[in-house]
């Protein structure tokens, strides 16, 4: 097998995985979609993956939804954001909801501030922001629970 031929291989390998990913554990539901978007990110480079984390996950019963969601595998939670414009105290406040198919879905936390406020005008403009859960944190040792997620950005 030549070199090209690994390499066209390997590339083909990347974007499959990727693509799964983006199919089971995001809301991406079209496969086609979530082709596209997998291209994007690995041979175009017209995507780029952020990291962060939850914030205000120690409000209300938000511990006890995450310690809930740490009993799950990462492929069966599904990450949702949504511009929340009535916050009273962020008006570019942005949502995290957790789903679990036939269980539900609830708010876990937020973005953070410094994040939201370039994410929501982004989205106000007609961006798509797909989220992807990379783990539930914490939990041992009385530590309190967290969540880390890294999303894309579609223009």
């Amino acid at each position: 097998m030549s070199e090209r031929e690994i390499r066209r291989r390997s590339m083909v390998r990347s974007v499959c995985k990727q693509a799964w990913i983006y199919l089971k554990r995001t809301t991406v539901s079209d496969l086609s979609w979530a082709f596209r978007i997998a291209w994007m990110k690995i041979r175009i480079g017209g995507l780029r993956v952020h990291h962060s984390k939850v914030r205000g996950v120690t409000y209300g019963n938000r511990q006890k939804l995450l310690k809930r969601l740490s009993c799950y595998r990462d492929e069966e939670i599904k990450l949702i954001v949504s511009r929340e414009y009535d916050n009273p105290y962020d008006r570019n406040a942005i949502e995290i909801y957790a789903s679990v198919e036939r269980k539900g879905t609830a708010c876990i936390g937020y973005v953070g501030k410094q994040l939201a406020e370039s994410l929501s005008a982004m989205m106000d403009d007609g961006a798509w922001v797909i989220p992807v859960l990379e783990t539930v944190t914490g939990g041992t040792r009385g530590k309190a629970f967290g969540m880390n997620f890294s999303f894309v950005i579609v223009t």
